[in-house]
């Protein structure tokens, strides 16, 4: 066997004994750090990759998160960070968003891959015919042996006994394909690809764009010249800031003079309006920005007001994005914070990193992929920053702590390695029918969570679910203690 089967055959035998019938854990972390030692034993010119050192980092970061908080986020997290890992382990060119699409490639393709492989490596060191007269030459003793042992069977009621007391059962059939699938995802990681038809599009000498492309844009068949196209986009970032500035005078009204939401809205709808207005807008807005600067444009003798006007347009998205955010937080003092609010909140870092990008996509003179590469790792920063979040506690406590009312039962629902202050919150309800309720549906969650984690071992250890398992033992001690 090559260097790499066995690295193989031992990184698929220890993610076997890891994860099967397990939840992710401590042996995430475990797991991950073999994935990582793996890539360096394969190719140790690996580590004079700054981008996959700090990708490796992050990895095991996550991965350490999964083991504390053992929630989805961090857990997604840490499954992106391998994917773009593998990614960038086959050159240190490949830009975040391009690693990403090479490790999906790499992995959920693999069994192709892996077929196409060995045929290939067949084709070249055995004769196809020899081979296919081999297999028959075994295959067909073997199937005739197999009729007559069904015959002798039905034939023989002293063989059909002995027969009756061969037991497969100690083969576990669950336990085989999950090693085969672990087996085919790791081929993967171990032999990964690139896409080549994605390599010329990622891998460009210069992020800079060419003065010297004189490539013209076309209008049912016929050019439009330089001078044609910048009159059309002064006028369209004309209208389109003059638009935007009647919006933003409007929110500013609201937000800092007359304080009340307009007509007959909800202070729910006019949030929810705006976030939807937001999130189509600003698209458009990068789109229309993108496409006017994306060639001769820039070196246009008279571009100054019309860069001018596409900065001042950038300028007033933020602003309405700053108001959206607004709304949000007086929505959240009024009814309590919540995952969706949160969302709108990561939204808006996501959208303002886009903005400012664009800003200064222009202003550098730099060609579309410059907004891949960089946004690439600012919004791989802004994921993995909020992955090591624990927004269950954060939710939890900002709500108890506020003067205002929020949903009990919501509090409820979030997940179950937050039992403890469930505990803490069912004895600072005064409503009974409400404590009565909660009540119920905390017992029932309880009872599921006992159910769900009793099976497994330490390897699906995380540090939140063992405080919850601790909490649980003093809270049946007390009920216990109070019902004696």
């Amino acid at each position: 066997m090559k260097k790499n089967d066995w690295i193989l055959t031992g990184m698929t035998a220890i993610y076997s004994f890891l994860f099967y019938g397990e939840l992710p854990g401590l042996n995430l972390s475990i797991f991950t750090l073999v994935i990582i030692a793996a890539m360096v034993l394969k190719n140790k010119e690996i580590l004079k990759n700054k981008n996959w050192l700090v990708i490796a980092l992050s990895c095991l970061i996550t991965a350490f998160s999964v083991s504390y908080l053992g929630n989805t986020l961090s857990l997604l997290a840490n499954y992106i960070s391998l994917f773009i890992l593998i990614g960038m382990s086959l050159d240190d060119k490949s830009s975040v968003f391009f690693s990403l699409i090479y490790g999906l490639y790499s992995t959920l393709s693999s069994p192709i891959l892996m077929y196409l492989d060995k045929s290939e490596k067949k084709s070249e060191s055995v004769d196809v015919s020899n081979f296919r007269k081999k297999a028959l030459l075994i295959s067909i003793p073997v199937l005739i042996t197999v009729i007559f042992f069904f015959m002798y069977k039905n034939s023989n009621p002293i063989f059909a006994s002995f027969a009756n007391k061969i037991n497969f059962d100690w083969i576990s059939w669950g336990w085989i394909f999950f090693t085969l699938t672990g087996f085919a995802f790791l081929y993967g990681v171990i032999h990964a690809m690139k896409i080549q038809d994605l390599v010329s599009i990622d891998e460009v000498d210069t992020l800079d764009i060419n003065s010297e492309n004189k490539k013209e844009l076309h209008l049912f068949g016929k050019p439009i010249a330089v001078v044609d196209e910048y009159f059309s986009g002064k006028l369209l970032f004309i209208l389109l800031n003059v638009l935007i500035a009647v919006v933003n005078l409007l929110d500013f009204n609201f937000l800092f003079v007359d304080q009340k939401v307009p007509g007959n809205l909800t202070l729910a709808q006019f949030l929810h309006q705006g976030v939807g207005m937001l999130v189509v807008s600003i698209a458009i807005s990068i789109a229309i920005i993108l496409f006017y600067f994306r060639g001769q444009l820039n070196f246009y003798k008279e571009n100054k007001t019309f860069k001018m006007l596409a900065y001042f347009w950038i300028m007033q998205n933020i602003f309405m994005l700053l108001s959206v955010c607004f709304k949000n937080s007086i929505y959240i003092n009024n009814y309590g914070l919540t995952y969706k609010r949160i969302g709108i909140y990561i939204y808006a870092i996501l959208t303002l990193i886009g903005l400012i990008t664009t800003l200064l996509k222009v202003y550098k003179v730099k060609i579309n992929l410059y907004l891949v590469r960089l946004n690439g790792w600012t919004f791989y920063a802004v994921f993995l920053i909020s992955s090591l979040i624990n927004w269950d506690k954060l939710i939890i406590d900002f709500n108890k702590g506020a003067k205002m009312e929020y949903d009990v039962y919501y509090i409820l629902s979030l997940s179950d390695s937050n039992i403890p202050a469930f505990i803490e919150l069912k004895d600072s309800i005064k409503d009974k029918s409400i404590k009565y309720q909660y009540s119920r549906m905390l017992n029932s969650k309880i009872y599921f969570f006992n159910k769900n984690h009793s099976p497994f071992s330490w390897k699906s250890w995380n540090y939140q679910d063992a405080k919850a398992i601790e909490a649980l033992k003093k809270y049946k001690t007390k009920k216990y203690t109070a019902n004696r």
